[in-house]
């Protein structure tokens, strides 16, 4: 990847009252491109159906909403529904340019180098970096204490040196965490499905 990459990161609440933490890596100067986009899910409306149909909705939309100036988006979401213990749903995850699908529990290889490893039921992560770390970033995540708070993850995921990367949680169902990360070089936000912070 030789053009600068950027970063950005918003919370949106859609007419409906479900609650989005969405963002993506992008070129530099379509951050604010983006930003503005991304405000148009205000708009969207996601099925009260399986968990499978909610996740595809948004992952569809996102899809369509983008150019090739966005390499990876990632959004986490609460659509207040009580779910079987266990049972999560709320977070997508991946290149806008590719097919869609369900966590795979693998990882595999996306366009301009990046590489994602998803687990059913998350957490997700997008990285510029190689599959061997990718995969060892999500692991170190998963051993940190079920209760860690958006902030410990960000500095587990921080002492890996990778500097571009998007981290998904899903946002619907019990003990989850409704988490995004999205990081280019010098820049992060961290989000949940009630707030931002700007972190660099």
């Amino acid at each position: 990847m030789t053009e600068p990459l950027g970063c950005v990161a918003v919370s949106v609440v859609t007419w409906e009252g479900v609650s989005l933490a969405v963002g993506g890596i992008c070129l530099f100067k379509a951050e604010y491109h983006w930003a503005k986009r991304f405000y148009t899910l205000s708009d969207l409306s996601i099925p009260d159906c399986d968990i499978f149909t909610m996740d595809y909705t948004v992952a569809k939309t996102l899809q369509s909403l983008a150019d090739e100036s966005l390499l990876l988006v990632g959004c986490s979401f609460n659509v207040r529904r009580d779910l079987p213990l266990g049972v999560s749903t709320g977070g997508v995850l991946g290149s806008p340019h590719v097919d869609i699908k369900s966590a795979q529990n693998s990882i595999e290889r996306l366009p301009q180098g990046f590489s994602l490893y998803t687990l059913t039921g998350g957490p997700g992560l997008a990285a510029l970096a190689d599959f061997r770390t990718t995969k060892k970033m999500v692991q170190a995540v998963n051993l940190l204490n079920p209760d860690a708070s958006i902030r410990n993850i960000f500095e587990c995921l921080t002492a890996f040196g990778v500097e571009t990367y998007i981290y998904v949680s899903d946002g619907t169902g019990t003990r989850t965490n409704g988490s995004l990360i999205v990081s280019s070089p010098g820049k992060s936000y961290i989000l949940s499905n009630c707030g931002c912070r700007f972190s660099n």
